[in-house]
């Protein structure tokens, strides 16, 4: 058995794929403790050669996953089927991590006995570089706190490349990510957290996340803008669902809560761009939420302003002349 399994989807990444293996090579952690996994996801640009000579090169320590292009939660899915450490690790191909950075934070997860460990990263920009932790505020570094502590006192729940998750916490709950969408690390977290009872927190930067590309508040895609949209609604809809299942009423108000802000945020987006993202487009979020049960919109939100808009959004009147 392995203590670490890093899972790394590759698609296209022939650019940045040797920086970030390397990065994964170059630890202190004794190589028959982790395991790199290394998923093609049908890259088309020679990235799948690479992946294959680190594999020839690293006997035993890089394993490598091919598959037809079916977007990164599949890959991510298909090395968990085949992971064998007692911790997961996520990373980008076009990321990377610290030299040498992988021992300390693996034997404190072991010597805390944690679901995950949150440790510092680095955002890098072409304008600046940041570090920062995942410790949420009324929660010291030192404490070991459950997953219901850390999202009430309003923990990061995006970016799954901020900690190490144990596996036989995933495994138990049967857990994989949301195929087909964008922030399917964001679901992930929202339904790992309420069954997580220990996180603990790590000084040691680990992660470089390096910011490339247009946002979604950037990019002049309409397409692009379309799709973005339509998965928050995917994402808001599945966290509406997922709070029905908790059984914490406190954690079950804030997810519901939550997916509800998402829902009057995304909806007042349709009614202000309705006529460049069309009808059929608008019509096709409505109908999913209401297909998802999350529409008409039930409960509060997270503040009395959005709040007090919901009995508009749900004025199928008003709905249907607007959007549909």
């Amino acid at each position: 058995m392995k203590q670490l399994s890093i899972i790394v989807p590759v698609y296209n990444a022939k650019r940045w794929l040797h920086r970030c293996v390397d990065s994964l090579l170059n630890q202190n952690l004794p190589r028959e403790d982790y395991e790199i996994i290394l998923v093609d996801d049908g890259s088309p640009d020679g990235s799948a050669m690479i992946c294959d000579e680190y594999q020839a090169t690293h006997v035993g320590l890089v394993r490598v996953i091919h598959q037809p292009n079916s977007g990164v939660s599949m890959a991510r899915n298909a090395a968990l089927d085949v992971a064998v450490g007692d911790y997961v690790i996520f990373v980008d191909a076009d990321d990377y991590i610290e030299s040498n950075c992988l021992k300390e934070v693996v034997e404190k997860a072991r010597c805390s006995n944690s679901d995950i460990l949150f440790y510092r990263h680095r955002v890098i920009t072409e304008q600046s570089e940041r570090i920062k932790n995942s410790v949420p505020s009324g929660i010291t570094e030192r404490k070991v706190c459950t997953g219901e502590d850390y999202v009430l006192n309003g923990g990061n729940t995006g970016s799954i490349w901020r900690g190490l998750y144990r596996r036989d916490v995933i495994e138990k709950l049967g857990l994989r990510f949301y195929p087909n969408i964008t922030h399917q690390d964001v679901l992930f977290n929202y339904q790992i957290l309420p069954f997580v009872e220990r996180i603990a927190f790590s000084d040691v930067l680990v992660y470089n996340y390096v910011y490339e590309g247009e946002s979604l508040t950037r990019t002049k895609s309409v397409e692009k803008i379309k799709y973005n949209i339509y998965n928050d609604f995917v994402v808001a809809a599945e966290i509406n669902k997922y709070a029905a299942k908790l059984q914490s009423l406190e954690l079950q108000e804030f997810y519901t809560r939550h997916a509800n802000s998402m829902l009057v945020s995304l909806f007042y987006m349709l009614f202000v761009n309705k006529r460049s993202w069309g009808k059929d487009f608008c019509s096709q979020c409505v109908n999913l939420c209401i297909n998802r049960g999350a529409y008409p919109i039930s409960g509060r939100t997270k503040s009395w302003k959005t709040t007090a808009l919901i009995p508009f959004i749900n004025c199928r009147w008003i709905v249907d002349r607007l959007l549909i």
